[in-house]
């Protein structure tokens, strides 16, 4: 009985149990001398943390300056078809009037025992098959293997413009070359191989070509298209030019062969012709025509084309870009 009332007053007159949310309002006025409570300090909000960006398959591509192009070879219309007309003349005439002007008598007649030697193993049977087929090389193929060659070149690079200039570009120098052959015949007076192995003398009347073996007419025509054109293209940086060099060259070399088979040339004649077609083919465009070194003077609209200078925004600055 006492238990039970001393529990039922512990209850009445205990503390109370705390609640859970409870404010208790302190007026400073009434509590003299109580500091004064700090004022609450608000924190900001955390910044929104973006999303890392997605990794990239590929690094993204770094814009570089254009290419400058290379500036344009050199011609000039007024000077190149000159030159060209010129020397294709000299070369027409000295063949057209050949019976006139050849020589009747050989100045250089014997040849030496390295011509005759390559002579014997060079020289086929059936002669004239040889020297046919060397004229429809040197005469035909040739040129017409360089020209071809020419438009493809040109035509795969759209510029249809320049044609004009390539073509009478290759044909100033094969017209140089044939020119400057004809008169090196003209003053050298080689007996041919079939006239010094002749059973009997041959007229002069039936065959005027007799004494104008060195050099070799057909060698250097051949070597001059297939060179020219292949410079012509070299220095127009085109994507074919290699290919002009590999095809001409070699079908140039066999035209020589052929006319040592067929009796028409010495080793020798060959090998001049040989080297003044190549000579003059990669000489004439590279000494005339070079963008930079070429003796042909420009136009002036080619000279404000040449030097020209242009200021380029970039992501450091301004880059400059020119042709000189």
């Amino acid at each position: 009985m006492v238990l039970a009332l001393s529990l039922a007053l512990a209850l009445c007159f205990g503390p109370p149990e705390p609640a859970d949310n409870v404010s208790i309002a302190i007026d400073p006025v009434a509590i003299e001398g109580a500091p004064l409570p700090e004022p609450a300090v608000e924190m900001p909000e955390p910044l929104p943390v973006p999303a890392p960006e997605p990794l990239l398959a590929t690094p993204p591509e770094v814009e570089r300056p254009a290419a400058i192009p290379q500036p344009d070879l050199r011609f000039r219309l007024a000077i190149d078809l000159p030159i060209t007309l010129g020397f294709a003349g000299i070369w027409a005439v000295s063949e057209g009037f050949k019976a006139q002007t050849a020589p009747r008598e050989c100045r250089w007649c014997a040849p030496g025992p390295v011509a005759r030697a390559t002579r014997s193993a060079l020289v086929w049977r059936d002669t004239e098959a040889a020297a046919l087929t060397s004229d429809i090389l040197a005469y035909g193929v040739v040129p017409a293997l360089s020209l071809t060659l020419t438009l493809i070149g040109v035509g795969r690079e759209g510029e249809w413009k320049k044609l004009h200039e390539d073509l009478l570009i290759g044909l100033e120098a094969v017209a140089i070359s044939a020119a400057l052959i004809n008169v090196i015949k003209q003053t050298s007076a080689r007996r041919r191989p079939y006239a010094e192995y002749a059973a009997e003398p041959i007229p002069f009347a039936d065959d005027p070509d007799q004494n104008l073996s060195f050099p070799s007419g057909h060698t250097n025509l051949a070597f001059a298209f297939a060179t020219s054109f292949a410079t012509v293209a070299t220095l127009r940086k085109r994507r074919l030019a290699p290919l002009y060099w590999a095809l001409g060259v070699p079908m140039a070399g066999f035209v020589g062969y052929l006319r040592m088979a067929g009796d028409r040339h010495w080793l020798g004649d060959v090998l001049v012709g040989a080297s003044v077609g190549t000579l003059i083919g990669v000489g004439v465009p590279w000494l005339l025509h070079h963008p930079r070194t070429g003796i042909i003077p420009r136009r002036a609209r080619d000279k404000a084309r040449a030097m020209s200078l242009r200021a380029s925004p970039t992501q450091r600055g301004v880059m400059l870009s020119g042709r000189f």
